[in-house]
């Protein structure tokens, strides 16, 4: 049966009306109850006890009225759509399609399992930016539920259900408390963090509320306006230093803000179609996360609409002067009014919307002049007598750190400072001035641009110690001697046994099909569809150590490796970083998350990625296009035995030999790197790394990108069976051309006529053809294999010991039973590696379990095999390639 089951035709009300009538007809109560959750109390503030986490105080509150409900210390609420689909797991047509059902409009068919969400965190564990998010979301419900704080909003021209949602605009209704336990938990950490006052009240009651964020931190404040006209605090922060930036996502995108004093103010000029606006909080400055902001995320104009009041223009004008400092472009909005709510509720948002856009430059003011001067661990600069030697402190994160030693006239004062604190900077301001007698805003000035330098000096200091590995990176001149040592490496004879050979010098002994399966893959990289590969194999088995090997003999400039890739990663390189190189990732977990970009590239010739943001100034939802050209050679590693389908398709699964005699080989190498006499008998066969190294590089750079044809492919068959083997046989013809491609000056060149003008072909012979069966022989075995290598050796490991203990007969074989620990002691296989591809075996129904539950001893039956050969079976050998030939 299709997994889709027919959503198409269950999903029919997609009008939102539609959808609001079928939720409208559904007794929410009921469901509840239904579900197995019994509601206490009186409306509307049912409660009952949450099924989403431990809770041992009814925590999930329902208002039947208006048939919303909502647990606090898990933060899930919604109405019955919500309910259903939180509740059963459910896509968004399975919720509909079941609201339907519930509704009694259609039946609801059984849905494919859906996977089971992981538990939440304990109550007792949400950290303070989680706990403020909930309160938030719990304040934008109330608003939503009653009229007090909307028409209050209305009122203040800011009556809009966008902007709410735009700034998760809420209201503290005094309903918080009797959502909570009455002791420990969240309670706990409401009351920490000041949400719950002293006395045991909401410290919000009466307020509309709105939340401030911080990028990667998500909310960490919150602002509280009352209503009431009388109020003795109208404007309320939690206790301790304000954190938060109001939409601060707009500057990261269009590198300019608008900034006005306060939240409500802010909120004007985006009703008005000023989407980039924030605020400072008062008349102060600019606060230590607003000044964070317009550093990180490089801000280049700020246009300052503060209040007409003279504190406003006062604040306006430092404001401007601090902010030009920073190289900074200010604009000045005159308002005709005290401030821009005042100017919305009077007029409308047009005139406010005017004003902002008829604002002008502030007057520059004209430069101090300043003297820099270079020092090792920094710079000195210095106005008139006074001098500041300035040592910045390379550190991550949010601060930047300096030693400052200020001097002048035979005073002096040291302090270390954090510059991107604005309090901090003022506090050494004020410091500075009264040990030297000056003015505060000179001091203020001056560490200002103490701060712009610092910055510049650290980024330098940060550009000396990075390597851009994205960026186009030239190759090295290569000199004639180089050209003509690279040349005659290509024209070998012997050339494939030569790179063994080098790798071998490298110190990388054995496995010399995974080792020139591996090169090869990395040569792809110069046709227009490159080979792939995962290695795989068990820990210290030596996968790393061949990829950083294929890596080493790579050109630098065509190879990137990475430990790790981060799911959007790819999709957001320059647009021709990665086409034409080999793409290494060390362990296949560190990609998990990038696997379907990873996979496109792989076959692609551009991923290409549609992405809709909201634009930054006028709000409207946008869609930009991202693309970067591929396609790309791949190598990775991974220890996991049982390989995604999709991934397993396009690579060359290579197992690395996890066998004694192997471990031996390796060694008796390390042995001989140690061995004084073995290293004086072959002193004068020693080539140094670099030198193979170098001799890879030019030669792997003078390869051309030839077309590959070929004159026996009429004559070849690949086996069919399965439909993943149309891809498996692009894969070993591909393969065939990369050989062919290798040896390309060994072979005559010729060109092809076509519009346009001649394409240079290389043809591939029957040896190529050899050379690509002989590596894919054992690979291919396995991939095209339905069990994967570990399941192949395992069964014949158990064919070999049942032979032996029924002489040969294959009947009785297939009929006597054996134990888990009868294999695990004659394979001498680790139990865990055992228990996994036993349970393979047993999957795939090669082998059967005919007894064992309640404790006791499972045992298994080798099943006859399905009469599939092995991988290869049907793949036309080299031989018979020959004869064809020739014939």
């Amino acid at each position: 049966m299709s997994r889709n089951n027919g959503h198409a035709s269950q999903v029919a009300p997609r009008d939102r009306a539609d959808i609001e009538a079928l939720k409208q007809s559904v007794d929410l109560v009921r469901l509840i109850e239904e579900s197995g959750v019994t509601l206490e109390g009186t409306p509307p503030n049912l409660k009952g006890h949450c099924p989403w986490h431990e809770d041992g105080t009814p925590s999930l509150i329902v208002d039947p009225d208006k048939k919303v409900w909502h647990c606090f210390p898990c933060g899930k609420g919604g109405d019955v759509f919500n309910y259903l689909k939180e509740k059963e797991g459910l896509s968004f047509p399975q919720a509909l399609a079941r609201l339907r059902q519930v509704a009694g409009h259609a039946d609801f068919q059984p849905q494919a399992p859906t996977i089971e969400r992981p538990a939440l965190r304990a109550v007792d564990a949400l950290s303070r930016s989680e706990a403020l998010r909930h309160v938030a979301f719990f304040y934008q419900n109330r608003l939503r539920a009653g009229r007090e704080g909307r028409d209050y909003l209305t009122s203040r021209g800011l009556g809009v259900p966008e902007l709410w949602d735009a700034f998760h605009i809420g209201y503290a209704d005094g309903a918080l408390l009797s959502t909570l336990p009455p002791e420990g938990g969240i309670r706990d950490t409401l009351t920490k963090i000041g949400v719950i006052n002293a006395q045991g009240k909401e410290h919000f009651y009466g307020c509309i509320v709105v939340p401030l964020e911080m990028p990667d931190e998500g909310v960490v404040g919150l602002y509280g306006r009352r209503i009431l006209p009388n109020a003795r605090h109208r404007h309320l922060y939690l206790t301790g230093p304000r954190r938060g930036v109001l939409n601060w996502q707009p500057m990261r995108q269009s590198h300019r803000c608008t900034i006005a004093e306060s939240v409500f103010d802010a909120m004007s000029l985006w009703v008005a179609g000023r989407r980039d606006a924030t605020c400072v909080y008062g008349v102060h400055g600019i606060h230590d996360d607003l000044t964070l902001l317009l550093s990180q995320f490089a801000v280049e104009q700020v246009t300052l609409c503060l209040d007409a009041d003279p504190p406003g223009r006062e604040a306006a004008v430092k404001l401007a002067r601090e902010l030009s400092e920073r190289q900074i472009r200010c604009l000045d909005v005159r308002l005709p009014a005290k401030d821009p709510n005042e100017l919305l509720c009077q007029q409308g948002p047009e005139p406010l919307r005017t004003a902002i856009q008829t604002a002008v430059p502030f007057a520059a003011e004209p430069p101090a002049e300043v003297r820099l001067e270079a020092t090792e661990d920094g710079f000195i600069m210095t106005w008139g007598a006074l001098s500041y030697r300035t040592t910045p402190k390379l550190t991550a994160g949010s601060k930047l750190k300096v030693l400052l030693q200020a001097e002048m006239d035979g005073k002096s004062y040291t302090d270390t400072v954090d510059l991107f604190s604005h309090r901090i900077r003022t506090q050494t301001a004020n410091q500075a001035s009264r040990q030297f007698g000056i003015s505060r805003d000179t001091v203020e000035g001056h560490l200002s641009a103490i701060l712009r330098e610092a910055q510049r000096w650290i980024q330098q200091q940060r550009q000396k110690n990075t390597v851009d590995v994205l960026s186009a990176q030239p190759p090295p001149e290569m000199s004639d001697e180089e050209r003509e040592e690279a040349l005659a490496f290509l024209r070998r004879s012997d050339l494939l046994a030569t790179i063994l050979a080098d790798m071998e010098a490298m110190g990388y002994v054995g496995e010399e099909k995974a080792k020139l399966l591996a090169y090869l893959i990395s040569i792809s990289r110069r046709r227009e569809e490159p080979l792939s590969g995962i290695l795989l194999s068990q820990a210290s088995s030596g996968k790393t150590t061949l990829v950083n090997l294929i890596e080493k003999l790579t050109p630098p400039e065509e190879v990137l490796s990475f430990s790790r890739i981060s799911p959007k990663a790819m999709g957001y390189m320059p647009k021709t970083s990665l086409k034409r190189k080999l793409v290494i990732l060390e362990e296949r977990v560190g990609g998990e998350d990038a696997d379907y970009s990873i996979r496109m590239l792989q076959t692609s010739p551009v991923f290409r990625s549609a992405i809709t943001s909201p634009d930054p100034v006028t709000g409207e939802t946008r869609t930009r296009i991202y693309e970067v050209e591929g396609p790309i050679a791949y190598l990775e590693t991974t220890t996991n035995p049982r390989l995604n389908h999709e991934n397993a398709t396009r690579c060359f699964e290579i197992t690395l030999d996890e066998s004694e005699e192997q471990t031996r080989r390796i060694q008796e190498h390390q042995q001989r790197k140690r061995d004084e006499a073995w290293q004086l008998a072959h002193a004068d066969m020693w080539v140094s790394p670099e030198d193979i190294c170098r001799r890879h590089h030019n030669a792997q750079r003078l390869l051309q990108p030839l077309l590959v044809l070929s004159r026996f492919q009429k004559h070849v068959t690949f086996p069919r069976r399965r439909p993943r083997m149309r891809r498996d046989h692009e894969r070993f013809q591909s393969l065939v051309e990369t050989v062919t491609l290798l040896h390309q000056y060994n072979r005559e060149i010729s060109e092809l006529p076509r519009p346009g003008g001649p394409v240079r072909y290389v043809v591939a012979t029957v040896d190529d053809y050899r050379m690509a069966y002989e590596l894919a022989q054992g690979i291919l075995d396995v991939t095209l294999h339905e069990l994967s290598r570990h399941g192949q050796d395992l069964k014949a490991v158990m064919r070999q010991m049942l032979l032996e203990r029924t002489q040969g007969d294959v009947d009785q074989m297939h009929q006597l039973p054996f134990t888990r620990r009868e294999l695990r002691e004659h394979c001498n296989w680790e139990d865990h590696r055992l228990r996994e591809t036993l349970n393979e075996l047993v999957e795939l129904e090669h082998v059967a379990v005919i007894g064992g539950s309640q404790g006791s001893v499972y045992r298994y039956r080798l099943l006859p095999d399905d009469g599939y050969g092995p991988g290869l079976e049907g793949l036309t050998s080299p031989e018979d390639l020959a004869r064809a030939m020739s014939g």
